[in-house]
Protein backbone atom coordinates (compact mmCIF):
# COMPACT_ATOMS: atom_id res chain seq x y z
CA UNK A 1 0.00 0.00 0.00
CA UNK A 2 1.40 3.64 -0.97
CA UNK A 3 0.56 6.54 1.15
CA UNK A 4 1.23 10.19 0.69
CA UNK A 5 4.08 9.93 3.32
CA UNK A 6 5.72 7.14 0.88
CA UNK A 7 5.99 9.29 -2.22
CA UNK A 8 7.84 11.88 -0.44
CA UNK A 9 10.23 9.52 1.37
CA UNK A 10 10.88 7.19 -1.93
CA UNK A 11 11.18 10.52 -3.42
CA UNK A 12 14.06 11.33 -1.23
CA UNK A 13 15.58 8.21 -1.20
CA UNK A 14 15.85 8.63 -4.60
CA UNK A 15 17.37 11.82 -4.49
CA UNK A 16 20.19 10.23 -2.03
CA UNK A 17 20.91 8.18 -5.22
CA UNK A 18 21.21 10.53 -8.34
CA UNK A 19 24.15 12.29 -9.36
CA UNK A 20 22.95 15.17 -10.53
CA UNK A 21 19.52 16.02 -8.88
CA UNK A 22 19.23 16.18 -5.06
CA UNK A 23 16.14 17.96 -4.26
CA UNK A 24 13.12 19.09 -6.01
CA UNK A 25 13.05 22.29 -8.51
CA UNK A 26 10.67 23.81 -10.53
CA UNK A 27 12.39 22.07 -13.67
CA UNK A 28 11.42 18.33 -12.03
CA UNK A 29 8.16 19.52 -10.33
CA UNK A 30 7.06 20.57 -14.48
CA UNK A 31 9.00 17.19 -16.22
CA UNK A 32 6.82 15.45 -13.27
CA UNK A 33 3.62 17.11 -14.40
CA UNK A 34 4.13 16.59 -17.87
CA UNK A 35 5.45 13.07 -17.03
CA UNK A 36 1.89 12.08 -14.98
CA UNK A 37 -0.24 13.03 -17.76
CA UNK A 38 2.01 11.00 -20.42
CA UNK A 39 1.04 7.82 -18.11
CA UNK A 40 -2.41 9.10 -17.80
CA UNK A 41 -2.96 9.60 -21.63
CA UNK A 42 0.49 7.51 -23.14
CA UNK A 43 -1.35 7.94 -26.86
CA UNK A 44 -3.08 11.33 -26.61
CA UNK A 45 -7.26 10.36 -26.84
CA UNK A 46 -7.95 11.83 -23.71
CA UNK A 47 -7.34 15.31 -22.74
CA UNK A 48 -7.20 18.08 -24.69
CA UNK A 49 -4.35 20.80 -24.67
CA UNK A 50 -6.81 23.26 -23.78
CA UNK A 51 -7.94 21.33 -20.85
CA UNK A 52 -4.24 20.86 -19.71
CA UNK A 53 -2.23 23.77 -20.38
CA UNK A 54 -2.10 24.69 -16.95
CA UNK A 55 -0.16 21.70 -16.00
CA UNK A 56 1.92 21.29 -19.89
CA UNK A 57 2.88 24.80 -19.21
CA UNK A 58 2.42 25.86 -15.21
CA UNK A 59 2.99 29.15 -13.84
CA UNK A 60 6.21 30.27 -11.60
CA UNK A 61 3.43 30.35 -8.91
CA UNK A 62 1.82 26.94 -9.56
CA UNK A 63 5.22 25.27 -9.88
CA UNK A 64 5.78 26.77 -6.44
CA UNK A 65 2.91 25.82 -4.56
CA UNK A 66 3.02 22.41 -5.90
CA UNK A 67 6.76 21.99 -4.92
CA UNK A 68 5.38 22.91 -1.34
CA UNK A 69 2.31 20.73 -1.54
CA UNK A 70 4.62 17.66 -2.40
CA UNK A 71 6.93 17.87 -0.14
CA UNK A 72 4.34 17.93 2.72
CA UNK A 73 2.63 14.76 1.15
CA UNK A 74 -0.08 16.91 -0.43
CA UNK A 75 -1.32 16.15 -4.19
CA UNK A 76 -3.44 18.86 -4.95
CA UNK A 77 -2.56 19.07 -8.51
CA UNK A 78 -2.42 15.70 -9.05
CA UNK A 79 -5.83 14.65 -7.92
CA UNK A 80 -7.01 17.37 -9.71
CA UNK A 81 -5.35 16.14 -12.96
CA UNK A 82 -6.85 11.95 -11.96
CA UNK A 83 -10.37 13.90 -11.71
CA UNK A 84 -10.18 15.64 -14.84
CA UNK A 85 -9.21 11.87 -16.37
CA UNK A 86 -12.54 10.32 -14.95
CA UNK A 87 -14.36 13.19 -17.13
CA UNK A 88 -11.98 12.56 -20.22
CA UNK A 89 -12.64 8.56 -20.06
CA UNK A 90 -16.66 9.13 -19.71
CA UNK A 91 -16.24 11.37 -23.19
CA UNK A 92 -13.95 8.83 -24.38
CA UNK A 93 -16.87 6.52 -24.36
CA UNK A 94 -19.26 9.22 -25.67
CA UNK A 95 -16.95 9.92 -28.46
CA UNK A 96 -16.66 6.39 -29.55
CA UNK A 97 -20.48 5.69 -29.68
CA UNK A 98 -20.72 8.72 -31.59
CA UNK A 99 -18.64 7.61 -35.04
CA UNK A 100 -20.98 6.75 -37.73
CA UNK A 101 -18.87 4.52 -39.95
CA UNK A 102 -19.80 6.10 -42.80
CA UNK A 103 -18.05 9.46 -42.11
CA UNK A 104 -14.36 7.55 -41.21
CA UNK A 105 -10.84 8.66 -43.23
CA UNK A 106 -9.98 7.11 -45.84
CA UNK A 107 -6.75 5.74 -45.68
CA UNK A 108 -5.13 7.04 -42.96
CA UNK A 109 -1.61 7.19 -42.72
CA UNK A 110 -0.10 5.58 -39.44
CA UNK A 111 2.57 8.10 -39.41
CA UNK A 112 0.30 10.64 -38.10
CA UNK A 113 0.63 8.38 -34.80
CA UNK A 114 4.17 8.83 -33.90
CA UNK A 115 5.35 11.80 -31.69
CA UNK A 116 2.24 12.76 -31.00
CA UNK A 117 0.73 15.89 -29.35
CA UNK A 118 -2.39 16.46 -27.49
CA UNK A 119 -5.40 17.49 -29.37
CA UNK A 120 -5.84 21.16 -28.93
CA UNK A 121 -9.42 20.61 -28.77
CA UNK A 122 -12.88 18.24 -28.44
CA UNK A 123 -12.94 18.70 -32.15
CA UNK A 124 -9.36 17.26 -33.12
CA UNK A 125 -9.72 15.05 -30.05
CA UNK A 126 -13.13 13.34 -32.24
CA UNK A 127 -10.85 13.36 -35.71
CA UNK A 128 -8.40 11.54 -33.70
CA UNK A 129 -10.99 8.77 -32.72
CA UNK A 130 -12.31 8.88 -36.09
CA UNK A 131 -9.23 8.01 -37.44
CA UNK A 132 -8.41 5.36 -34.83
CA UNK A 133 -11.28 3.34 -35.47
CA UNK A 134 -10.65 3.68 -39.42
CA UNK A 135 -7.10 2.31 -38.60
CA UNK A 136 -9.15 -0.69 -36.33
CA UNK A 137 -11.60 -1.53 -39.07
CA UNK A 138 -8.73 -1.49 -41.83
CA UNK A 139 -7.21 -4.21 -39.67
CA UNK A 140 -10.27 -5.93 -39.12
CA UNK A 141 -11.14 -6.41 -42.88
CA UNK A 142 -8.23 -8.56 -43.12
CA UNK A 143 -9.17 -10.60 -40.46
CA UNK A 144 -11.75 -13.77 -41.30
CA UNK A 145 -14.87 -13.32 -39.90
CA UNK A 146 -15.10 -15.29 -36.89
CA UNK A 147 -11.71 -13.17 -35.65
CA UNK A 148 -13.14 -9.82 -36.12
CA UNK A 149 -15.37 -10.26 -33.39
CA UNK A 150 -12.58 -11.55 -31.74
CA UNK A 151 -10.53 -8.71 -32.50
CA UNK A 152 -13.11 -6.03 -31.40
CA UNK A 153 -13.76 -7.96 -28.67
CA UNK A 154 -10.17 -7.84 -27.25
CA UNK A 155 -9.61 -3.74 -28.28
CA UNK A 156 -13.06 -3.21 -25.89
CA UNK A 157 -11.86 -5.34 -23.07
CA UNK A 158 -8.00 -3.36 -22.85
CA UNK A 159 -10.22 -0.02 -22.87
CA UNK A 160 -12.26 -1.52 -20.29
CA UNK A 161 -9.58 -2.62 -17.92
CA UNK A 162 -7.65 0.71 -18.31
CA UNK A 163 -10.87 2.68 -17.61
CA UNK A 164 -11.31 0.48 -14.60
CA UNK A 165 -8.61 2.79 -13.31
CA UNK A 166 -9.87 5.75 -12.78
CA UNK A 167 -13.37 4.32 -10.96
CA UNK A 168 -12.08 3.09 -8.32
CA UNK A 169 -14.83 3.43 -5.79
CA UNK A 170 -12.84 3.07 -2.09
CA UNK A 171 -10.69 6.31 -1.70
CA UNK A 172 -7.85 4.54 -0.61
CA UNK A 173 -7.40 2.45 -3.90
CA UNK A 174 -7.78 5.76 -5.65
CA UNK A 175 -5.17 7.34 -3.69
CA UNK A 176 -3.14 4.72 -4.12
CA UNK A 177 -3.43 4.52 -7.53
CA UNK A 178 -2.57 8.58 -8.02
CA UNK A 179 0.52 7.78 -5.07
CA UNK A 180 2.12 5.21 -7.68
CA UNK A 181 1.32 7.26 -10.93
CA UNK A 182 3.04 10.72 -9.22
CA UNK A 183 6.12 8.12 -8.33
CA UNK A 184 6.46 6.98 -11.56
CA UNK A 185 6.38 10.46 -12.93
CA UNK A 186 8.99 11.58 -10.58
CA UNK A 187 11.09 8.55 -11.05
CA UNK A 188 10.88 9.66 -14.79
CA UNK A 189 11.48 13.06 -14.73
CA UNK A 190 14.74 13.03 -13.26
CA UNK A 191 16.29 10.98 -16.51
CA UNK A 192 15.73 7.98 -18.84
CA UNK A 193 17.13 5.54 -16.72
CA UNK A 194 15.75 6.18 -13.11
CA UNK A 195 12.31 4.16 -13.34
CA UNK A 196 10.01 3.77 -10.55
Amino acid sequence: DIKAKDVVKLSNEIFTYHTSFKELSPELMKRTFKNYLEELDPRKTYFTQKEINSWIKPTDALLKEAMEDYKKGDFPEFFKIHKLMENAVVRFNELNEKIPEETLPEKVNMDEFKEMVWPLDSIELFDRHKKIRALQLDVSKKLEDENKEKFFLRIKRQVDSRHSNFFLTEPEERSQFVFSNILKAFAQSLDNQTAY
